[in-house]
């Protein structure tokens, strides 16, 4: 029953999306990678957003999120139970890898903390979450999928909110985004290395500009195969915005995966684990003190550029062109 409703909402993506974004589009909604190809599954390798295709927290916060939209006028219990009613539907739908059923309980413990008046903690919902899944299948210890989801959520729990503080100077959406990049990825470099022998350099590069493809490309790829279960051509506008977003991810990712030096070998094992940790730690603890002034210059260029935009000619309007060509001088070229 489930693998034919898993057929049914793939359809409409298979059918209105020509490849290689119709592969993408059915590994972000469904978790099907099947159809994507080796050199673009190996540019995903190469810029570390592998992730991206891998159903995870992310895809349940949205659906939940979602549900807590159309559910908004009603009680705060049922508002609850519907989300978890829709993620559980969605996480038996795609399947229950180590990350779905981690992401799965997880939202069950967040949700019977608000049900019950209590105040939701993370990093609880996280150890109770990895105590029932290893007490179900104490194999999982082992799993690659396993290890990385619950280092990479660790490290959002553990780091994300310290290292934004640290990237305060810069403008919002940018820290922010280097932000939630930087905690979930370094937690997972010693992992990476030791069991699959690569490193990817322009993994945080990368993912901040992949990640917020992610978000629109899942509900407009969802709303296609919703729609399109029904009616194919009602799903064509989501069609054309899902095609669009996995064009741009796309994009992205063979870009940065075509760098030269974007990912280099490394020997597999603990040792190479133990080693690339050492490395990370280390890095960390020097971009404590660097990050802060790379900001203050950051911030120190673009207040710079105010006075000179004011003498622009021209009324505010013809001078919107020049601010916005400010903004992107601010960042690139770095300040000497």
């Amino acid at each position: 029953l489930l693998a034919a409703a898993r057929g049914t909402l793939a359809a409409p993506l298979e059918r209105l999306l020509p490849e290689p974004e119709a592969g993408l589009a059915l590994g972000i909604v469904l978790g099907e990678r099947a159809s994507i190809g080796p050199d673009l599954r190996a540019a995903f390798n190469a810029t570390g957003t592998t992730h991206l295709l891998a159903i995870s927290g992310y895809n349940l916060t949205l659906v939940a999120a979602a549900a807590a939209i159309l559910t908004r006028r009603l009680r705060p219990v049922l508002r609850v139970s519907a989300g978890l009613l829709a993620v559980l539907a969605y996480s038996l739908v795609v399947g229950l890898q180590p990350s779905v059923l981690r992401a799965l309980l997880m939202a069950t413990v967040g949700a019977v903390a608000v049900a019950t008046g209590r105040r939701g903690v993370a990093a609880n919902a996280l150890a109770g979450a990895v105590a029932l899944m290893l007490a179900l299948d104490p194999a999982a210890i082992g799993q690659a999928g396993f290890l990385l989801s619950v280092a990479a959520t660790a490290g959002l729990i553990a780091w994300q909110r310290p290292i934004a503080a640290r990237l305060a100077p810069l403008p919002a959406l940018l820290g922010e985004g280097l932000a939630a990049t930087l905690a979930a990825t370094l937690p997972t470099l010693p992992l990476i290395a030791a069991i699959f022998g690569r490193i990817s350099l322009v993994s945080p590069l990368a993912n901040l500009v992949a990640v917020p493809l992610f978000a629109p490309l899942l509900a407009a790829g969802a709303l296609t195969s919703l729609v399109g279960a029904v009616s194919l051509d009602a799903a064509r506008p989501f069609a054309i915005a899902a095609y669009l977003c996995a064009a741009a991810l796309r994009l992205t990712v063979e870009t940065f995966g075509a760098v030269p030096g974007a990912a280099v070998r490394v020997p597999d094992g603990i040792a190479s684990g133990i080693a690339v940790a050492a490395l990370t730690i280390a890095g960390t603890l020097a971009a404590r003190r660097a990050i802060p002034a790379i900001a203050r210059a950051l911030t120190g260029r673009r207040a710079a550029l105010g006075p000179s935009l004011a003498r622009l000619p021209g009324s505010p309007r013809a001078r919107s062109p020049y601010r916005a060509g400010a903004a992107t001088a601010r960042l690139w070229p770095p300040p000497p």
